[in-house]
């Protein structure tokens, strides 16, 4: 734990002129004031998480469970914190978010393809092999596209989830959707929101 007047985390964070340089934002995330120490993986990590946020054929909504649900395993606040506001505009209710917060992957918030969504990442966080039997609710609401977009996403969710927490890296105080959204633009295309 940090004590009050010691630096905002374990590294130094880069200059924000680093990151405008690359990615063409004024201010960036702490994770990205970390990420930075390495510009080319940098670089690539954040192309990654747009094409993530942006391209992928999961729906918004499910999207921002997976990652809600695996920052909620991973123990990640700065996870959660950045995707609390993304996942309402994504279509995921208060209800839901509450349901997470407290870990009821079963609450009768969810679907039944939600609740089948939800096992598969908690399965996926376990790094357990899984039987076909459990395979079977999951594999019949998504496609494989969409599996291996699962499996990915919870994977991007760790790297955040790593890196931040290894760091001691502070939740950024900024709220909302603006901040993310130029980082996302800055790396190809506008950020896929929408409701079921």
């Amino acid at each position: 734990m940090r004590v009050k007047g010691e630096p905002l985390a374990l590294i130094s964070f880069v200059n924000d002129g680093v990151i405008k340089r690359s990615l063409g934002v004024d201010k960036g995330a702490n994770l990205l004031r970390i990420a930075f120490h390495s510009p080319v993986w940098a670089e690539e990590f954040v192309r990654l998480a747009a094409i993530q946020m942006t391209m992928l054929s999961l729906k918004p909504d499910l999207r921002e469970l997976v990652i809600l649900y695996s920052s909620r395993i991973l123990r990640s606040g700065y996870v959660w914190a950045h995707h609390q506001s993304i996942s309402q505009a994504a279509g995921v209710s208060e209800e839901q978010l509450a349901a997470l917060s407290r870990g009821d992957a079963t609450s009768a918030v969810f679907s039944e393809k939600e609740q089948a969504l939800l096992q598969f990442v908690s399965k996926i966080a376990e790094s357990e092999p899984m039987s076909k039997e459990e395979f079977l609710p999951i594999r019949k609401h998504f496609s494989e596209q969409e599996l291996v977009e699962i499996v990915a996403l919870h994977g991007l969710v760790y790297t955040k989830a790593k890196l931040t927490s290894a760091f001691e890296v502070e939740i950024d105080p900024f709220k909302g959707l603006d901040h993310f959204e130029s980082v996302i633009r800055a790396a190809g295309k506008p950020l896929k929101t929408g409701t079921r």
